[in-house]
């Protein structure tokens, strides 16, 4: 017979329901304790990431046109994996040579380098001889649209865009192409404005890149056809075209060999004698802009929508800094409303002597009474060199640079990019930048206005009267400014 003073575990062994119970108990406490000991282990590490910093980003104001094509050079030189460089214009000439070295050499230690261009007349001046050159050597060139150059081109979107990305880290974006005007070598110079921002931005936009360079109208450029003689006036090497393509190529790479290491006037320019200091900004407070590939100019998110989302916000003050003005009707209404509302505004933009584009600025010229009426100053860039900065700060606070102008085209026809900073420090830099290059213009006041049109700038007399004629064309052909 079993003993009658059995043990509590030794009756739940006789009873299975008992036993599933205990031993259930068991294993839980055993959880709980194991799952306490998992959290005072991670609890310190978790109670950092908790208070850690935000994700930083450096941003650094490019001013002066020497610190901008150095910059570029540095980056291309320091690239590990990729280089994606989009421009708007692009040429044969020596600064563009010296780049074309840099990507070159980049090609040849194993970088993916990919140059797009935009495909309109005047726009990819590279010999075909060259291009074929450096896609021999591994540097990949698209354009967009693919020779449109021998095509109408009245109302067709233009590839707007100008960025210099590197290992998806790093970029550069602003009004610069790669030309040599802009890069302060020329008779006549651009006087222009770049950011460098290394982050989480750079990343956004080479995703917009690699979308630009998979868009069905972007292609290998045409190699064989015949350049028409337009565009082989505007080639600094146009002689390569009619070589055999041996011959060219060789002559290619004597001129590579040959070039300066840097191309560049010995001193910075005047306007340009100006160095920023470099920013840690928070990413949160970056913001790349750009279209919307594939999707209209008013989409949401696209960046005319952006831009001029924020113009509406203003409360104290607009700077605004554009080489072409052509004022739309969305664009009046809100300069209109925060005029109205106190907001002090500012614009910089070119005079009809420093104007490479006269019709634009007779386009603006048509709008200036109603402007200097509503109080906003207005500021008109003097020659012979040419305003060609595309900025915007606002409130003292948030700034615009990239390569969007405040015209129609850009507005609702051509790709346009941009980084938006909401930093007060930047603004700042921007604003003394926009500073030097209002030193260097007139301000216009109603008093004068009248006898200032008569005149009009110190421009030849012939000049004077095709831009008048042209005023009087604006208001009909207002959707091409």
């Amino acid at each position: 017979m079993p003993n009658k003073k059995q043990t509590g575990l030794d009756r739940q062994e006789n009873s299975p329901i008992l036993l599933y119970f205990a031993l259930t108990f068991k294993v839980f406490k055993m959880k709980w304790a194991a799952f306490r000991l998992v959290i005072l282990a991670t609890l310190p590490a978790f109670s950092l990431l908790i208070s850690a910093p935000a994700v930083g980003s450096t941003v650094k104001l490019l001013h002066g046109e020497v610190e901008a094509f150095e910059m570029r050079i540095e980056l291309i030189d320091f690239a590990q994996s990729t280089i994606d460089l989009s421009s708007y214009a692009i040429s044969d000439d020596n600064t563009s040579g010296r780049i074309f070295i840099a990507l070159l050499k980049a090609a040849e230690r194993g970088v993916m380098v990919r140059v797009l261009v935009d495909g309109h007349k005047g726009n990819n001046l590279i010999p075909k001889p060259l291009m074929q050159y450096l896609i021999e050597h591994r540097v990949a060139i698209r354009e967009r649209p693919v020779d449109a150059r021998y095509q109408l081109e009245r109302g067709r979107s233009r590839l707007h865009d100008k960025l210099l990305i590197v290992d998806r880290t790093r970029m550069i974006t602003g009004g610069r192409n790669q030309l040599q005007v802009h890069f302060g070598l020329g008779e006549r110079k651009y006087i222009d404005r770049d950011v460098f921002v290394e982050g989480h931005s750079a990343c956004h936009a080479a995703d917009y890149f690699q979308q630009r360079w998979n868009d069905p109208e972007s292609g290998p450029p045409d190699l064989i056809r015949m350049e028409a003689p337009k565009m082989l006036a505007l080639q600094v090497h146009r002689e390569w075209n009619s070589m055999p393509r041996a011959e060219a190529l060789e002559q290619i790479a004597v001129w590579l060999d040959s070039l300066p290491t840097c191309p560049m006037p010995a001193q910075n320019l005047c306007l340009s004698a100006i160095s920023y200091d470099a920013l840690d900004i928070d990413e949160s407070n970056l913001r790349f802009l750009h279209d919307i590939v594939c999707d209209s100019k008013k989409a949401t998110g696209a960046i005319a929508p952006a831009i001029l989302g924020l113009l509406r916000r203003a409360g104290r003050s607009i700077e605004i800094e554009s080489p072409y003005l052509a004022i739309s009707s969305d664009l009046k209404s809100i300069l209109m409303d925060a005029a109205q509302r106190g907001v002090q505004i500012r614009i910089l933009t070119n005079s009809l002597e420093s104007t490479d584009r006269a019709s634009v600025h007779a386009g603006f010229a048509n709008e200036r009474r109603w402007m200097l009426r509503a109080g906003i100053k207005i500021y008109e860039f003097r020659g012979p060199n040419m305003l060609h900065a595309r900025s915007m700060v606002i409130d003292g606070r948030i700034t615009m640079v990239g390569s969007y102008n405040f015209d129609q085209l850009s507005e609702k026809l051509n790709s346009e990019v941009a980084i938006v900073v909401t930093d007060c420090n930047f603004a700042n830099q921007v604003s003394s930048s926009m500073a030097v290059h209002r030193s260097q213009a007139r301000e216009l006041h109603r008093r004068d206005l009248f006898r200032y049109e008569a005149r009009e700038s110190d421009v030849p007399t012939e000049q004077l009267r095709r831009y008048q004629r042209l005023r009087i064309a604006a208001p009909f052909i207002e959707r091409y400014l």
